[in-house]
């Protein structure tokens, strides 16, 4: 069973962010500049990259191992958008996950608000993203 207080929301999401979309990982010598990965490391929850022997990626138990913030976290949202009647504005969105995660930045609530998206039909919703001249961009998720 993964403890949720051994990394904060906040640190969960940067790993997950880094482990999951853009270079798929992190390069050896940032280790120390960035404490919650290090200690990602020493748990034991990466392996070198076959390809890129300098870069750090997820092992299995890595991934286990941040799928449970993942679930918490799709969890959270779901709830947050039963509350908005299913349906909300990006901006209002990616304020909710800044906001309830404690984030730096807006651009980082967004780019978790697009993974969650991207994956909530692991937990039966399907996640879209419209535009209306009335709503502007917003996000919808249905029940699968």
């Amino acid at each position: 069973m993964v403890n949720l207080s051994e990394f904060s929301y906040k640190e969960a999401i940067e790993l997950i962010i880094r482990f999951y979309t853009g270079t798929v990982g992190y390069w050896k010598d940032e280790l120390d500049k960035i404490p919650e990965v290090k200690r990602f490391v020493e748990m034991q929850m990466t392996q070198s990259d076959d390809v890129y022997t300098d870069r750090i990626v997820l092992s299995s138990r890595g991934r286990q191992y941040l799928h449970t913030y993942i679930e918490d976290i799709s969890e959270k949202f779901i709830g947050y958008m039963k509350e908005k009647n299913y349906e909300s504005s990006c901006s209002e969105v990616n304020r909710w996950f800044m906001d309830e995660f404690k984030l730096d930045t807006l651009d980082d609530g967004e780019e978790i608000a697009k993974y969650i998206c991207e994956n909530l039909y692991h937990y039966g919703y399907r996640a879209s993203r419209g535009y209306s001249s009335q709503k502007k961009d917003f996000y919808q998720i249905d029940r699968i």
